[in-house]
């Protein structure tokens, strides 16, 4: 027993050896790596652990990452972390290029070293200069951004004047604008060595240990002087300083022995609306190394609530697919619930683990879906379930489709409507267009609609109007009959009181999964035929008309079956599954746009347009035109060629 206790002992003395050889025990022990930024300038990082959530450390003024040791020595055991420490461009082993040191160029070199690594989204915490460069980063790409805790940040935040400011107001601005102008211009010339070195000297606090000052005195006043002068003139220039409120959870601590005022608890408030702020007393500027048990805990718990926050989010954006959005029972089959079920797990996974962006996988969600009206703000495409989106811009020269109302000769007339969503100025210009071309004289009239993705049905009634030859039908909506979407609609209602009575009564039969919100089918019934109705008209379409344009093509063919469509492509398909309200997402500045209506068309069990497009009844068999805008290109004149013969 005596021997095997000792071999056993042995064992676990090695294994423990190996252990501590294989961890680090400072940051400085790490191996560098680079990545080069801007062809040329290499940006100079360290990274430690293979766990899924990046905790990715940015310092301050004149220093370099061994700013964070004490976070490296407290997290470096966390088997679910990976860290990083950048030493910014002009500081610390990165390259110290003579060009203008901007919070912007700071935040590109971050992501940078992100793209490096294959960090698609990470934890943040920034020192002094490094909490600016940390909410750049959000203002670029917030979505490659879990939350900041921010240690002693530096801030500008310059006085917002009124309107009509009064002389106080003024001189307070007026103050604090060469408060910062002086501070910023203490880092030029010659003397910029021997401010800084005075600058260190006022960080320290009455407890600092001198270990940290010594730190601070090795590196800060070694920053050259075009770098020092250069970051701090950039710093404070107003474009950074908008003060828009980042809606992502934030970590604040600073120190009172920076110079706080009175109000600043209120100030991070107004720009960290959901945050958790912590202000000591009597602590240095390098708050990390000299209480680093408070940092530690922020970072913790920053990562703790921000997953939290995330989940919540995408739980709330796959509440609203499952019970709210019309075109659920239509594309998640029970044939297609398996795989579906399995694609929202493993989104939930990878958020739950720190590694996405709630709204990105709502956006993912959405897109898994296939259909054009539904959407997140914050993206609307996905390498992974990519969405066929028209590409003619890609194809073609420009395409920007213009309205266009003119003769193309004494028989044919050309008039383009290019959108639904068109301002007051834009809809008497299409009455008016229409006006033109009735006393063109012209027999035969060309309606372009390419591009027309969608907007308002009303817009197009004048070209309605025109084409109208008999009584149609087209078939009315019906709501997914939820609360949410009751609600949702109520505010459209207002001032109709059809509308509202029809809301009111889908309230009544709350059970009932649908709701005619129209007719069963609208009819569209105009006084008499205008005997100025041209006696031969076609439209001419593309992939990119959707929504209200597919509803046009539809009434056109209901009240005058004897107009053909043109084109080379089907239409988008987006117009089954429809009437999108937009709900907000918790925690983020991001909405789900979510489809609340099904035509009673597909009710009945007919095929869905939605993905599929309305084709067109003659292919247009030639190259798409190099430019289409207020222009008359080749299908146009192919298609006046077809009407005239």
């Amino acid at each position: 027993m005596k021997k095997i206790s000792f071999f056993l002992s042995l064992y676990l003395f090695l294994f423990l050896a190996v252990a501590c050889q294989n961890t680090p025990e400072s940051i400085k022990a790490l191996p560098s790596q680079y990545v080069t930024l801007d062809d040329s300038i290499q940006v100079h990082y360290k990274s430690w652990g293979e766990g899924p959530k990046t905790l990715l450390f940015v310092h301050g003024f004149g220093c370099d990452m061994n700013a964070w040791e004490a976070q490296f020595d407290a997290f470096k055991q966390d088997k679910d972390l990976r860290l990083v420490f950048v030493d910014l461009p002009g500081y610390g082993q990165s390259d110290k290029p003579h060009i203008d040191y901007t919070l912007s160029f700071f935040s590109r070199a971050v992501y940078k070293v992100m793209d490096d690594i294959q960090c698609n989204y990470t934890f943040l915490a920034g020192h002094s200069l490094g909490t600016p460069v940390c909410r750049q980063m959000i203002f670029e790409n917030p979505s490659r951004v879990a939350g900041i805790c921010d240690v002693d940040g530096v801030y500008c935040l310059y006085p917002k004047l009124a309107e009509d400011p009064t002389p106080e107001e003024q001189e307070k601005a007026a103050a604090y604008e060469q408060a910062v102008q002086g501070f910023a211009s203490s880092f030029d010339g010659d003397a910029c060595k021997e401010n800084i070195t005075g600058f260190v000297q006022s960080l320290a606090g009455p407890n600092t240990p001198s270990t940290i000052t010594d730190y601070a005195m090795s590196c800060m006043p070694e920053t050259p002087g075009y770098v020092a002068s250069s970051t701090m003139h950039n710093l404070i220039d107003r474009q950074w300083w908008n003060g828009f409120p980042l809606p992502f959870y934030t970590e604040v601590i600073c120190t009172q022995n920076s110079g706080l005022e009175p109000d600043n608890k209120e100030q991070m408030q107004a720009l960290y609306p959901s945050m958790e702020y912590t202000e000591l007393e009597t602590c240095g500027h390098f708050i990390q190394l000299e209480q680093p048990e408070v940092v530690n805990q922020s970072l913790r718990r920053l990562m703790e609530i921000s997953i939290k926050n995330s989940l919540e989010c995408y739980e709330f954006g796959i509440k609203e697919l499952e019970q709210n959005y019309a075109g659920f029972p239509w594309i998640v089959t029970e044939e297609k619930r398996p795989e579906y079920e399995q694609v929202k797990k493993e989104y939930s996974d990878s958020i739950s683990m720190g590694v996405m962006y709630g709204p990105y996988g709502v956006a993912e969600m959405c897109c898994y879906m296939q259909d054009f009206h539904l959407g997140c703000s914050f993206k609307m495409w996905s390498y992974r379930f990519p969405m066929k989106w028209p590409n003619y811009k890609q194809e073609m020269k420009e395409y920007a489709p213009k309205p266009v109302a003119q003769k193309l000769d004494d028989q044919t007339f050309l008039l383009r409507f290019p959108t639904c969503m068109g301002d007051d100025a834009y809809v008497k210009w299409s009455w008016d267009a229409v006006e033109q071309y009735r006393k063109s004289g012209c027999e035969n009239l060309i309606v372009d609609i390419r591009g027309n993705g969608g907007g308002a049905d009303w817009q197009y009634y004048p070209i309605l109007q025109i084409l109208y030859k008999q009584p149609g039908k087209t078939h009315g909506v019906m709501m997914k009959n939820t609360q949410d979407n009751r609600d949702r609609w109520k505010p459209w209602a207002e001032g109709n009181k059809e509308l509202m009575a029809l809301l009111d009564s889908a309230t009544v039969h709350a059970a009932d999964t649908w709701f005619a919100i129209t007719d069963e089918e609208e009819e569209h019934v105009m006084d008499k035929v205008d005997a100025r109705r041209p006696k031969k008209a076609a439209i001419i379409i593309d992939r990119s008309v959707g929504s209200s344009g597919e509803q046009l093509l539809l009434d056109v063919r209901a009240v005058a079956p004897d107009v053909k469509f043109y084109g080379r492509d089907n239409s988008l398909g987006c117009i089954d599954i429809s009437n999108v309200v937009e709900v907000k997402l918790p925690h983020v500045p991001n909405s789900i746009h979510i489809p609340t209506t099904v035509s009673m068309r597909v009710l009945k069990g007919e095929q869905l347009i939605d993905g599929k497009g309305i084709e067109p009844d003659v292919r247009i068999n030639l190259p798409l035109p190099e430019t289409l805008t207020d222009n008359v290109d080749e299908w146009v004149l192919w298609v006046a060629k077809e009407l005239e013969k």
